[in-house]
């Protein structure tokens, strides 16, 4: 057993390491075109957040499961966006850029990073897509002209002026359908059926 002053240590060096993962983890999952977004100096910023305000306790739970991910989602999310509402540009169109849809942007490509660590493996089947105007009209041409009619005022809007709940959400729900229309069952045993995998066709365009 531990005695107290080496479990002290042990805590100390954990804390170090988490905090150290959530750092390099939100260095490396910093996208590259957010400028025009977000103002000079956002990425320092938002990487103080990332190692300082979000906790990856529940994150390292083998049975959180999608409800547990979506609200952890949501909740950090909500805290992100709290940060980012002084650094955000003005848009000369309307509606303005969405404080929760680009905090939902930064925290997905965070928790795609994060995975490359083998205690947040279990996460890649409940992880959101990334939304952004790489991918935004690849979606619109992969979902069925049905669901095309259906969401047609969303997918009008820019992706980083969504709201998150009445239309963040409901196209992250719809990109379940997508995913199965895509690919194969064969693939999705092989690879996982998780969103993430779409970056693989509608990213690249292809």
């Amino acid at each position: 057993m531990l005695g107290q002053t080496d479990w002290g240590i042990f805590m100390t060096k954990k804390i170090r390491l988490e905090v150290a993962i959530k750092r390099e983890t939100a260095k490396m999952a910093w996208p590259g075109h957010m400028e025009p977004i977000l103002k000079k100096g956002t990425k320092s910023d938002v990487e103080i957040f990332f190692a300082a305000k979000v906790n990856l306790a529940c994150l390292l739970k083998k049975n959180i499961k999608q409800t547990g991910l979506d609200d952890w989602h949501s909740a950090t999310v909500n805290c992100l966006a709290d940060r980012l509402t002084k650094h955000i540009n003005p848009r000369r169109e309307s509606p303005p850029y969405s404080a929760q849809a680009v905090a939902a942007k930064l925290v997905n490509v965070f928790l795609h990073q994060l995975i490359k660590y083998k205690p947040f493996a279990h996460l890649y089947p409940y992880l959101h897509l990334p939304l952004d105007s790489q991918v935004w009209p690849e979606i619109k041409k992969a979902i069925t002209s049905e669901r095309r009619c259906q969401l047609k005022t969303i997918l009008e809007k820019n992706p980083y002026t969504l709201s998150y709940d009445d239309e963040y959400i409901k196209i992250q729900k719809i990109l379940w359908e997508v995913l199965d229309s895509l690919f194969t069952n064969d693939v999705l045993l092989q690879y996982g059926r998780s969103r993430i995998l779409l970056n693989s066709t509608l990213w690249a365009g292809e």
